[in-house]
């Protein structure tokens, strides 16, 4: 009766601990991204993607050849900061007159003299027509030849599908691109500091120059970036141009960030204020949906890595016990579902470390940041961060006082010369004190011998006063009686 008791007490054990067992197994869901609802984007093409990463999160007929407008002027912007210096004077030539009257331009004069920097500010903020024929003379030395150096630069980016007529973004019916290869433009110039700086500015002043006596102010096109037009500001909104012709309809390249995710949106064949209103829309879903993630930042608590060191000084503050620091390779941080993020969070215990090699020999000397291997976090086979593991300090090797096949003839004297004299001075000394010590000896013994020598010399006077007196006695008896 005992026993059933037992055996079903164990059975109900081994039941509540076996679901216990299947949570731990269970393997991570990883969510997938909603899809856009992008028939609410009144552009006929668009996209939304990671500007870091690249990746797409929406788009709406990328492939497609469509004319880019003034944002053309996003690639003559980035070729006059590669092969331009800001600082440069530049003096407005007969090339501003090569536009028609109606587009649209930074109020330049010919003769006028501008620095390249106050001129990009034009082309960019006030989309200046006659700024982006003044430029590419400046660069190339024509109209002509800018024209060659942008088709190069779409052919080195792999814009396949882009041609260039000119610098500005008239139409033209050679000159067209798609918004695959607009992605691949902006991706590009954001990672240039001072286009992001350029594209950003709301508003540029001008000082008087030698033409204009009130300089000039340049206002940024892109209304994102305006609170004052409160239907239209987005906060997050970084840049960065604007684009209008009738055959490509009202056009808009935007960057906005937040919490350190970078977000890049195009539009083209739009409506004025509804290109605004489209982009608002796909950033406000990738910031919703997505975020910055730093994989590091879920194992900081966890123990250092660390490993012994064969052939150590003896001296070593740690015994040869050297800490590794993980250092995640460039580009750890990166675009995630907000959904996953939590989930890695949750299950951050679960993801196993992995060494390469498994086993680490370290051999002294170290220096501090010598790689000395791999790591990997993995959860449920996805690798969630990787990179290097460094020494945390320098380790000196072990060695002996005559050690010294890596110094040179001079150290090697020196270290000679530092080490003997210490052993000369402790063998003068031992000389020194045994030299006292014989001296003391011998004295002593010399001393020993005159004090037997003088008892020795004392007993024979003893001796013979004692044979003196029998001698005198013997003496007296020998003489006749009285």
């Amino acid at each position: 009766m005992k026993k059933r008791i037992w055996i079903g007490m164990l059975a109900v054990l081994l039941a509540l601990l076996l679901p216990c067992g299947t949570v731990f197994a269970q393997s991570v869901e990883w969510e997938q991204a909603e899809p856009f609802d992008m028939s609410t984007i009144t552009a006929q093409y668009a996209m939304l993607f990671d500007l870091d990463s690249g990746t797409v999160l929406a788009s709406k007929n990328t492939g497609m050849r469509m004319y880019p407008a003034s944002t053309t002027k996003i690639m003559t912007c980035i070729l006059a900061l590669e092969h331009g210096n800001l600082s440069d004077v530049v003096t407005v030539g007969e090339e501003v007159k090569e536009i028609s009257a109606d587009s649209s331009t930074s109020g330049l004069w010919v003769g006028e003299e501008l620095t390249l920097e106050q001129l990009l500010y034009g082309l960019m903020l006030s989309s200046g027509n006659d700024a982006a024929n003044t430029i590419a003379v400046h660069i190339a030395g024509s109209l002509e030849a800018f024209v060659q150096m942008m088709n190069d630069k779409a052919v080195e980016l792999e814009m396949s599908g882009t041609h260039y007529a000119n610098a500005h973004g008239l139409h033209d019916e050679t000159h067209y691109t798609t918004v695959s290869d607009m992605q691949r433009l902006l991706s590009y110039a954001y990672k240039n500091e001072t286009f992001r700086t350029i594209v950003g500015t709301k508003t540029y002043e001008v000082p008087p120059t030698n033409m204009v006596a009130e300089g000039h102010v340049f206002k940024n096109s892109n209304l994102l970036l305006h609170e004052d037009f409160s239907d239209y500001y987005y906060e997050h909104a970084t840049g960065v141009k604007t684009g209008f012709t009738t055959p490509a309809g009202h056009c808009l390249v935007a960057t906005a960030e937040k919490d350190g995710l970078r977000l890049g949106v195009l539009i083209y064949m739009s409506e004025e204020y509804a290109r605004y209103s489209d982009a608002a829309k796909l950033f406000f879903y990738g910031f919703e949906s997505y975020e910055l993630f730093s994989p590091m930042d879920v194992f900081l608590d966890r123990a250092p890595v660390t490993v012994e060191v064969q052939g150590a000084s003896l001296d070593d503050v740690a015994g040869g016990v050297l800490s590794l620091v993980a250092t995640p390779d460039s580009g750890s941080s990166y675009m995630e579902l907000s959904a996953n993020v939590q989930k890695i969070r949750e299950n951050a215990i679960h993801a196993e470390l992995v060494i390469e090699p498994a086993e680490l020999t370290v051999q002294a000397p170290v220096s501090q940041g010598q790689e000395i291997g791999r790591f990997r976090y993995v959860l449920d086979g996805t690798t969630l961060v990787e990179g290097t593991l460094t020494a945390s300090r320098d380790v000196a090797e072990r060695a002996s006082v005559f050690q010294w096949k890596q110094a040179d003839t001079k150290s090697r004297a020196s270290t000679l010369r530092w080490t003997l004299i210490p052993l000369i001075a402790v063998l003068a000394i031992v000389c020194f004190v045994l030299m006292i010590q014989t001296a003391f000896i011998n004295q002593s013994r010399k001393n020993q011998r005159r004090r037997a020598q003088l008892r020795a010399s004392k007993q024979s006077a003893v001796i013979m006063m004692d044979d003196y007196y029998e001698y005198s006695q013997k003496k007296k008896k020998r003489r006749p009686g009285r």
